[in-house]
């Protein structure tokens, strides 16, 4: 495979906001439903603990030797929302994200996204241009969904549903150009207790969701809620095995999430929005349309609107 892994880190594209953020040190915190998303990552970025669930859905036989490199975006798709992990397992790109709370028929979309962002940073782009056909991994998108919406134990949503029908043309025997398939886990109890049974760490992330959301309707909050599963937890010896740090740092490390206003900030302050409006703004003098602004500078719309 070309492959290469490229650090560099984005900040936007068109309206929506992306930042490579480190946990922050000055931040006031509240429960939310980040704390999902804050230990499935915090889990499943472990290369052994994500290899354990590839395993469990797969039926392989893997090891954290076979993953040869993580790809998971240090840019959230969207603001506040960190439930990504993805690594190379030999030619594979692998995709798992926790799933929101209701279900998403949009999924496969955001997917799409992912996957070209992800392509972007590890292709070698130098050879795109050459004559040899280049070999690109193979992409598997999976999405864990333990939400209280009523939801099958798998399921599988395609890209393809969401075109629109084609003008004047029967469609129904042409393939698509473009296609993308995902397939959903869902964890919740009795819904798929082989693959729990299969894969501890999921099993334990799992228990720690239906303490969480189990104390909250007993005490309608949400921050004392997790404190209280995080404690239960620590007596059960829940999650020991895969987070080690004490219960206050494990409470800000699952919750942490910025708004936009912070974003911004942190652009102001490293020069990139500076450079970017410049060139917006020369762009725009030289009658470029919005979008191909955005899409270039990675500044959101209504940035570019103001110049």
């Amino acid at each position: 495979m070309d492959i290469c892994i490229n650090s560099e880190t984005e900040t936007s594209v068109g309206d929506v906001t992306y930042l490579n953020l480190q946990e922050p040190s000055d931040v006031g915190y509240s429960a939310s439903r980040q704390y999902k998303d804050g230990a499935f990552r915090t889990i499943f970025k472990v290369r052994e603990w994500f290899v354990a669930l590839y395993n469990a859905i797969n039926g392989t036989n893997y090891t954290a030797k076979d993953v040869t490199a993580e790809t998971t975006l240090d840019d959230p798709l969207f603001i506040g929302c960190r439930n990504d992990v993805s690594f190379l397992i030999g030619t594979k790109l692998v995709v798992f994200m926790e799933h929101q709370s209701t279900v998403n028929r949009n999924i496969a979309l955001r997917m799409l996204v992912y996957a070209t962002r992800t392509y972007e940073k590890i292709i070698d782009w130098k050879k795109v241009y050459g004559e040899q056909a280049m070999k690109i991994p193979r992409p598997e998108f999976y999405v864990i969904y333990n939400g209280t919406a009523k939801a099958p134990p798998v399921q599988k949503v395609r890209l393809s549903e969401l075109f629109e029908a084609a003008d004047g043309i029967n469609t129904d025997n042409l393939p698509f150009t473009l296609d993308l398939e995902v397939t959903i886990y869902n964890i919740n109890i009795d819904s798929n207790p082989e693959l729990l049974a299969q894969c501890e760490p999921l099993s334990e992330y799992q228990t720690f969701v239906e303490l969480v959301r189990r104390f909250n309707d007993e005490t309608k909050n949400l921050d004392a809620a997790m404190g209280m599963a995080l404690e239960e937890c620590a007596k059960r010896g829940i999650l020991k095995k895969y987070i080690s740090k004490p219960i206050s740092e494990v409470k800000t490390m699952f919750l942490w999430e910025v708004d936009e206003a912070t974003v911004r900030e942190v652009w102001k302050d490293d020069g990139r929005m500076e450079k970017s409006l410049k060139i917006a703004r020369a762009m725009k003098d030289k009658g470029f349309d919005i979008g191909t602004i955005a899409e270039v500078t990675e500044l959101p719309i209504d940035e570019i609107l103001k110049l």
